[in-house]
């Protein structure tokens, strides 16, 4: 009885998901579903839409924190530079392609150069999602605020969620006076699926921020722990 259940879940899972997911293909610069993603919405980047996300008001919501053992200059600059391929990659994301307003250009993992992130970036990764589907998500580099230290993510409307991210820096320091930076990576998000907002998004979303935030810590050599 207990194998039938599992198996029911697993099926209602990949329903929830089906629509909108494909099989990674492995051999390619551009993952498989990044691929197809591009063939369906087309590569005109400049007129992508973001979604209507106002206040957040009607969207589910996700907090999670991490405090790192350095002053905000320094972990602000290195959330600025660190490489986009390096960040977005682990056992859940791929990444997929930039489109870089600044220079009219599209760049893979395959090139030699990158950019570093900047406001009016567009990001196609592929998440993958029970080790069968690739799911590709579509986001935009809405804002950089340098004095406020906060970097604003919206997905587009073509995403499988609409809604968007924002992470905060804020300047902190333990008892001895050491300076600790403080970040809240917060998002606001919502599908056309009631049950896999509910049960699938927040866990799954919870694994790849964390992915996201300890690649830049690894690669930049920070200390951190979680609140």
């Amino acid at each position: 009885m207990k194998k039938q259940l599992n198996v029911l879940l697993l099926f209602i899972l990949a329903i929830t998901v089906s629509s909108c997911s494909t099989v990674k293909s492995g051999d390619s610069a551009v993952p498989h579903s990044v691929e197809k993603y591009l063939q369906e919405n087309g590569t005109d980047f400049v007129h992508y839409e973001i979604s209507e996300v106002n206040s957040g008001n009607g969207y589910n919501y996700h907090k999670h924190s991490y405090n790192v053992y350095e002053d905000i200059e320094t972990v602000w600059f290195d959330y600025r530079n660190t490489n986009p391929v390096l960040a977005f990659d682990s056992h859940i994301i791929d990444f997929g392609i930039v489109f870089n307003p600044e220079d009219s250009a599209v760049y893979t993992s395959g090139d030699s150069f990158m950019p570093p992130f900047g406001e009016g970036q567009i990001y196609i990764l592929s998440l993958k999602f029970m080790g069968i589907y690739s799911i590709p998500v579509a986001f935009k580099v809405n804002k950089i605020d340098s004095q406020n230290k906060m970097i604003e993510f919206i997905y587009l409307k073509n995403n499988v969620s609409n809604g968007f991210q924002r992470i905060f820096l804020k300047q902190d320091y333990d008892s001895k006076g050491m300076p600790i930076t403080h970040i809240d990576h917060v998002s606001f998000f919502k599908s056309e699926h009631g049950f896999r907002d509910k049960f699938i998004y927040p866990p799954f979303h919870q694994d790849t921020i964390d992915d996201f935030h300890e690649n830049v810590f690894k690669l930049n050599r920070l200390s951190w722990y979680i609140p």
